[in-house]
């Protein structure tokens, strides 16, 4: 079986056609995944840190600066940026929130509504400082978040213990 020039040539524009769209979303995500980390590293140079550990999951973005012991939060969903940072020289405990609504049918599990990062001060007269990682309002599916809410929730409670 032979194949002509003319054969090969629509095959790798046909294939070309299918895997252009995946290609281009791909690297629309890691663009936008690289600025939000750039975001969020001047977030912390305004505050005269570095983030030298960081993770991204959905829109949101956490960082630490393990050196003067800050976090960093970025959320940007819908063109509304929110960051905020933390000293954890002043928090006592740090809790992965994960909060579940009811599934449609008699057998489903409960699906996730929110999965927040709680950081409770040592002071009993400051409130909780609350990081949305996830909500289930903006449509958005769950993408590890869950899993990232439980390692950092974690991570901090094992630097405030060696503090």
């Amino acid at each position: 079986m032979e194949m002509d020039g003319a054969t090969i040539a629509i095959g790798i524009i046909v294939l070309a056609i299918f895997v252009l769209p995946f290609v281009l979303d791909y690297r629309s995500r890691k663009k936008k995944a690289a600025e939000r980390l750039r975001t969020l590293q001047g977030i912390a140079q305004q505050h005269q840190c570095k983030v030298d550990q960081h993770v991204l999951c959905g829109e949101a973005a956490l960082g630490l600066d393990s050196k003067k012991n800050f976090l960093f939060y970025l959320n940007q969903r819908q063109d509304i940026l929110t960051s905020q940072h933390v000293d954890l020289a002043e928090i006592r405990a740090c809790q992965a929130i994960k909060d579940k609504r009811a599934a449609k049918g008699a057998e489903a599990s409960p699906l996730p509504d929110r999965v927040e990062l709680s950081l409770l001060p040592k002071d009993k007269g400051k409130s909780e400082t609350r990081l949305l990682l996830y909500q289930a309002t903006y449509g958005a599916q769950v993408n590890g978040e869950i899993q990232i809410a439980d390692e950092w929730a974690g991570l901090i409670n094992a630097r405030l213990a060696s503090k």
